[in-house]
């Protein structure tokens, strides 16, 4: 009875479940819990204890010996379970209470007082068609050792606050330690949609792909396209029961650089341009920027007197072009990585041309003003004659 309450339960140690079928227990005093400490076998001796409490069977203390990697005066698991004239013994890895049987083969017992790895004896019922084992090591590493491993965990060493320019790849990267043959599994928050699992993409939208390299504990999301809809929460799921989760905040900026002028620049010939473009929103530590002249990437090749300083780090990038003539009028352009770009229009105009300009202005001013006085002379001279 207790073997099925316990198969149904799936023993819980230190948060994870076992949920392998073909580790079975046959009697109430054949319980094999795996675990590193005894705190974590306390817990799941309690669960154990709370489920065979609905059909109460006993344990048998005195066929039962409690293996431990500390020593403990005192031979109670649970506020309910105390094993009676159990037997203390210290081992390196492991907590051993009773038989672990697989039933798909046959029967041994095996002796042993000490071996070489320093654990202590005892007498074992066992079922094994392995006639290499030959100590309590091999026994140890061939029923307890896949087991007696840690339970998942999340590392926090990843950036789990992304921000991704529209039109760009964002990746989300979820490092799990301890996975064993658990899945991971990426979730859309806003609909619980599941994107992927494992390696495999189970959306529609193909703009979703998990990427994982073979040995390596890092899981990661890659949203390619990124569109202002992607904004929002993701998780990083991993299989056990209960399922546990991390969550991640991608966020969606449309970066747009700008460039720190009028729209419109007059620039006197023999002068110098001096334009500075920011992109504060571009995404990532560092951002690369161009200037472009009607099209045209600027550089110092053929023209000679360009100075291009770009602080990557600041998102920052200065032009300056000397002894600009006409020839360096027209539309000046600076893009900056995954982000929209800015314009300026720049006219190079001459000192004496802008003399005569202001000059002719001033004449087609002063011209009316003249008109109107002497129109008011002839209007005071025909009063004055009437």
């Amino acid at each position: 009875m207790l073997e099925k309450v316990i198969r149904d339960a799936k023993v819980n140690r230190n948060g994870t479940l076992y949920t392998k079928q073909h580790i079975l227990l046959a009697y109430a005093d054949d319980i094999a819990i795996m675990g590193r400490t005894l705190r974590a076998v306390t817990a799941s001796f309690e669960q154990i204890d709370k489920e065979s409490a609905k059909v109460d069977p006993a344990v048998n203390g005195e066929r039962t010996k409690l293996m431990v990697s500390m020593r403990k005066t005192s031979c109670r698991l649970g506020p309910t379970v105390e094993l009676e004239n159990c037997s203390l013994e210290v081992v390196s890895d492991f907590i051993y209470l009773g038989t672990a049987i697989n039933t798909t083969t046959r029967h041994e017992f095996l002796n042993s007082e000490k071996d070489s790895f320093g654990y202590c004896g005892l007498s074992m019922k066992m079922l094994t068609n392995d006639t290499s084992v030959s100590s309590l090591h091999d026994i140890n590493n061939m029923i307890l050792g896949s087991y007696d491993q840690q339970e998942p965990e999340f590392e926090n060493s990843t950036n789990r606050d992304v921000i991704g320019a529209v039109g760009t790849t964002a990746r989300l990267h979820c490092r799990v330690r301890n996975l064993g043959d658990r899945a991971v599994s990426w979730i859309r928050k806003r609909d619980l949609h599941i994107l992927t699992i494992g390696i495999m993409t189970y959306t529609n939208d193909q703009r979703f792909l998990a990427r994982h390299i073979d040995n390596s504990d890092e899981w990661v999301l890659k949203i390619v396209s990124v569109q202002p809809r992607d904004a929002g929460i993701y998780e990083c799921q991993v299989s056990t029961e209960p399922k546990i989760s991390q969550a991640y905040k991608l966020t969606v900026v449309t970066s747009k650089a700008q460039i720190l002028s009028n729209r419109e620049l007059f620039v006197q010939s023999g002068s110098d341009i001096n334009l500075t473009c920011i992109a504060p929103q571009a995404p990532g530590p560092y951002t690369h920027m161009l200037w472009y002249k009607d099209s045209e990437l600027i550089n110092d090749s053929t023209r000679g007197g360009i100075r291009v300083v770009s602080e990557q780090q600041m998102k920052t990038s200065n032009l300056v072009i000397s002894r600009v003539t006409h020839t360096d009028s027209g539309n000046y352009t600076c893009a900056a990585d995954n982000s929209n770009s800015d314009s300026v229009f720049v006219h190079i105009i001459n000192s004496e041309k802008h003399a005569a300009m202001q000059h002719e202005l001033a004449t087609r001013l002063h011209v009316p003003h003249s008109l109107l006085l002497i129109l008011t002379i002839f209007y005071i001279l025909e009063r004055v004659i009437k």
